[in-house]
């Protein structure tokens, strides 16, 4: 027995431990799981339970290599039950996709081999002899994370409502990948006498240069009366499913996980005081946020229809002190989905913008219907900050959107967001910031500071740490890029936003992309 720890040990140490990465353990065990399934089950019980994955498989590397469309993204817009957007941009493929099944069912049958050939059994022996060792001298986590274990965990653990991530050592709480336990040490010296009212509105593809501030076509509602807007901004990531994440966060584009271990800015402010509000008729899993009181509608309705009696219910909370964030929808396609018609200042007709995805010859029907969901989130906007304005004590209202959207902008062709590549136009956003007098008199400095900063460059991580600025919180920040807006000038600095976990690129190279594939210009030189 000692014999065997001592063996046992030895290959802990002397292979595991040398191994950089988790990663390159999960992958030998997946790979030993594959074999061994290959070695002991019936060939056509195999061929069955991988072909949809196979199938899956090259689909999405497929469109992710030919077409620049991240399905992965769209299977988590169809987990949050809008299953309209995963057709709209699934639909241009469906020939392609169905060629690709042909292709693999065709393979299989030509793969289907005779039963078990003579060195069968010496593999089996040889599997299950290396199975054991890797047993011995890997972590059980190796196995757990392991594919397809880990997918049949996610599988089941998601069937208990448990979005297939541990549960933490706490009952009746929800699992999150986040510190609930992390407060980003923050403090506050001196909070006024007077209630305050923070509200956070995170916003959903819009595009800077669609609002009346920023060039877009005055019939469009403007931003709030004496708010700031910046015209100059971009966005963590082109998806929601890591922007968001990002935004509410402290890590960087680029970072490894979807969502950040990081608790998000909400704790800082319920350190400082505050009861803390999220509202979101996009669902909690796309961003994990730790506030004490949460709602998610899930029920496809307009965002003011959802929000503002959830927003109404919060102001009319006795706290004296509150942050409250809303997850709105604002202009994700269909864009028809986010206005009512009657409302809208531009004419759209349906038979040219309706189903599928923009063409060069319905694209004036495109920009229509887009701009008439950008004027419905300027009203959320003027609403929200209507309410704020007949609240006693300071308030303060900030916007951005998640990401923007590419409507055929270049001679790339390119449609929508969260594709293989981001682009200038999809990461290029706006924001806004509004405070009512209250504020405004008590921080004429602060003010005098957004004001001066209203053209200068900016990234998303840029919003937290202002919001959290209005509201004189100090707290632990542990990045050197981000600018506190109310504080001072916006320094020299390279903006990036995130590919992919562990991958970024930068604005300039952004740019240098669109200017490259200009519509009607001849091959530039240099690109």
């Amino acid at each position: 027995m000692a014999r065997a720890a001592a063996v046992a040990q030895l290959l802990h140490t002397g292979f595991c431990e040398r191994l950089d990465a988790s990663l390159a353990q999960l992958a030998l065990v997946s790979v030993w799981i594959v074999f061994f399934a290959w070695a002991f089950l019936p060939q056509k019980l195999l061929l069955v339970l991988t072909f949809p994955l196979l199938l899956a498989g090259l689909v999405v590397v497929g469109a992710d290599l030919l077409f620049g469309v991240d399905l992965i993204e769209l299977v988590t817009v169809w987990h949050t039950f809008h299953l309209g957007e995963v057709i709209a941009a699934v639909q241009p493929y469906v020939w392609t996709i169905a060629v690709a099944i042909f292709a693999i069912a065709a393979l299989a049958a030509l793969l289907w081999s005779p039963p078990d050939s003579p060195t069968r059994p010496a593999v089996r022996i040889g599997l299950v002899i290396f199975g054991l060792l890797l047993a011995i001298a890997l972590p059980s986590a190796s196995w757990r994370g392991a594919w397809p274990v880990a997918l049949a965990g996610a599988v089941v653990e998601g069937s208990l409502g448990n979005a297939g991530i541990e549960l933490p050592d706490r009952p009746n709480v929800r699992a999150s990948p986040r510190n609930r336990f992390d407060n980003w040490q923050a403090k506050r010296e001196s909070p006024p006498l007077t209630p305050e009212t923070y509200v956070f509105v995170i916003g959903e593809s819009v595009r800077a240069d669609r609002l009346p501030a920023c060039g877009g076509r005055p019939q469009i509602t403007a931003a709030p009366r004496e708010a700031i807007v910046f015209c100059d901004v971009i966005s963590g990531s082109s998806s929601t499913h890591t922007s968001v994440p990002l935004l509410v966060s402290r890590d960087l584009p680029g970072h490894n996980e979807r969502v950040p271990h990081d608790a998000t800015f909400l704790k800082a402010f319920e350190a400082a005081g505050f009861e803390t509000f999220w509202f979101g008729v996009q669902e909690r899993s796309i961003a994990w946020p730790d506030a004490r009181n949460q709602v998610y509608e899930s029920v496809p309705q307009l965002d003011r229809t959802a929000l503002l009696p959830l927003l109404d219910q919060a102001l009319a909370k006795p706290s004296q002190r509150k942050i409250i964030v809303l997850h709105a929808y604002n202009v994700h396609a269909p864009y028809r989905e986010r206005y009512k018609p009657e409302n809208a200042p531009f004419a759209v007709d349906p038979a040219k913008a309706t189903g599928g995805v923009p063409e060069r010859a319905s694209i004036d029907q495109w920009w229509n219907d887009y701009d008439n969901a950008v004027d419905e989130t300027m009203r959320l906007l003027e609403d929200v900050t209507a309410r704020l304005q007949s609240q006693t004590g300071a308030a303060v209202v900030m916007f951005t959107p998640d990401h923007a959207e590419n409507l055929l902008d270049d001679a790339r062709g390119l449609r929508f967001h969260a594709l293989k590549m981001p682009t200038i136009w999809d990461t290029s956003v706006p924001g806004v910031i509004w405070a009512n007098a209250t504020w405004r008199d008590a921080n004429p400095e602060k003010w005098k500071t957004l004001e001066a900063n209203r053209v200068a460059p900016l990234m998303h991580m840029d919003f937290v740490p202002t919001l959290l600025g209005a509201a004189n919180v100090r707290y632990r920040e542990t990045r050197s890029q981000p600018v506190d807006l109310t504080a001072g000038p916006v320094p020299p600095r390279t903006r990036f936003t995130q590919v992919r976990a562990g991958e970024t690129v930068n604005v300039d190279q952004l740019r240098a992309q669109a200017e490259c594939n200009r519509p009607g210009t001849t091959k530039i030189p240099g690109c």
